[in-house]
């Protein structure tokens, strides 16, 4: 089944250093982390480590063992950093016909291990999240081209 290790380098390929956009509604972050974030996990957001912020994906965000391909739970795992657990999981369960509860249970593992042409599904619906986002909020429009970007990446 899908492997942790190979799939938070995808993300961290991804993430940049820190940041901390006025833009931003997440405020300020190193590698995805937000400084809440990293707050709960008692650590600051500025000098938080590259194997610190696998410790906070590991365990906020992967919930991808049961995937069988890897590509396909990498991408699961960076939709999740990027938009929030329960959004990405809400996302694939739409995708698979499944309840849309935002938890990743075994019948959503089953449906999204059976389901075709799962990743052209998954970065069209990250598309469209991203789109949703700045159509209600006009002041993230400064972040589309990245975020499309990034939707628009497959891992290998």
């Amino acid at each position: 089944m899908a492997d942790f290790e190979k799939a938070v380098l995808y993300v961290l390929s991804n993430e940049g250093g820190f940041s901390d956009d006025v833009a931003d509604r997440g405020g300020a972050t190193r590698f995805g982390i937000t400084h809440a974030e990293a707050a709960a996990h008692g650590l600051d957001v500025r000098t938080l480590t590259v194997e610190q912020a696998k410790q906070i994906y590991r365990a906020d965000y992967w919930r991808f063992d049961s995937i069988a391909e890897q590509a396909t739970a990498t991408k699961l795992l960076d939709m999740a950093v990027n938009m929030g657990l329960g959004t990405a999981v809400k996302l694939l369960q739409h995708i698979v016909g499944v309840v849309q509860d935002g938890a990743m249970g075994s019948a959503t593992a089953n449906a999204a291990n059976s389901a075709p042409n799962l990743m052209g599904k998954l970065i069209e619906a990250s598309v469209r999240r991203y789109a949703h986002i700045v159509g209600a909020d006009h002041s993230q429009a400064a972040f589309i081209v990245g975020w499309i970007d990034r939707a628009l990446r497959t891992p290998a």
